[in-house]
């Protein structure tokens, strides 16, 4: 629901009265939609990109996900497209080193839309792996756990560490991974 401008300069006037600084902030929700991506825009660079803690998310049956969101730290917008290349690792990186990793292949799950990052917007991809209800691998094998999740951006690998000693379990060598999408 948008409120009238009037509405939220009343709003705005009424807490100033009260003595209390008023900061208003809006982010408009695009849900579903991604700003189209400006001819002018570069590609995003990993090294304008930070991780958020990669948190575990809600997954489809016989998989586990994690939601990756990486935020843009550059000083200029990025376009930013495509299904990411996906590394996990048992490490954290050291001092902003790249940690060992192993590269998994990827199974695109969506298509890829091209949309501008302003600076300080983010954006995220889900990244999940078959696991059965045992937790274990179909063959019965336990599942590979890993502290840190590396995305590409986009072929440049930004380590995105788990939130809180979590970990991503993955059979095999494969994932199934979302494009890229505007979030927030």
């Amino acid at each position: 629901m948008r409120l009238p401008l009037i509405t939220v300069a009343l709003a705005g006037l009424l807490l100033t009265a009260c003595g209390s600084p008023v900061v208003i902030t809006s982010k408009t929700s695009t849900a579903g939609n991604t700003k189209p991506a400006s001819s002018t825009a570069p590609p995003c660079r990993a090294a304008d990109m930070k991780a958020l803690p990669t948190i575990p998310t809600p997954p489809p049956a016989g998989t586990e996900a994690v939601r990756v969101e990486l935020v843009n730290n550059g000083d200029f917008a990025c376009t930013l497209t495509g299904i990411p290349k996906v590394a996990i690792s048992d490490q954290p990186p050291a001092d902003g080193s790249q940690p060992p990793r192993k590269a998994m292949s990827v199974r695109s799950n969506g298509k890829a839309v091209p949309f501008t990052l302003q600076p300080g917007d983010d954006a995220i991809t889900v990244v999940a792996s078959p696991e059965t209800p045992d937790l274990k691998c179909a063959s019965g094998a336990m599942p590979t756990k890993a502290a840190v999740v590396l995305v590409g951006v986009p072929d440049e690998l930004v380590p995105a560490p788990m939130v809180y000693g979590t970990h991503f379990s993955e059979c095999g060598d494969a994932v199934s991974v979302t494009p890229w999408q505007e979030f927030g």
